[in-house]
């Protein structure tokens, strides 16, 4: 499953209504985390929208290092 970038964004402390990832490491949707798939341009997208958002660049390396 390729993730869209909506579901990137709460890595970033961005607040979305559904925080899918959150939902998968909780258990509470029947996906294996093995089975997520993420595009770079996904990665730019968060990146722009947290620059746009004034998000602490020191946020959006952390979640960019943890999807690497």
């Amino acid at each position: 499953m390729i993730l869209d970038t909506i579901y990137l964004l709460p890595l970033a402390r961005i607040g979305v209504k559904t925080d899918f990832l959150r939902a998968v490491a909780d258990g509470k949707v029947n996906v294996d985390l093995s089975d997520l798939k993420v595009s770079l341009i996904s990665i730019f997208e968060m990146q722009a929208k947290a620059f746009s958002l004034n998000i602490p660049p020191g946020y959006v390396t952390e979640a960019t290092d943890i999807i690497m």
